[in-house]
């Protein structure tokens, strides 16, 4: 049996979903900032990357 989600439900979902993202985003951003850093830094090719 199939059962409907609320308003409420679909927007917490939502929003864990959101934060995950933007963590996980965050996380992989601030790592190749290192990488960049510590391999070229010279150049910041990592602008590249978050930008996208």
């Amino acid at each position: 049996m199939e059962t409907q989600k609320t308003y409420e439900e679909k927007r917490r979902l939502f929003g864990r979903w959101f934060t995950r993202r933007i963590t996980t985003y965050a996380v992989v951003c601030a790592f190749l900032t290192f990488v960049n850093w510590y391999t070229t830094p010279h150049y910041w090719w990592v602008a590249w990357v978050a930008a996208g």
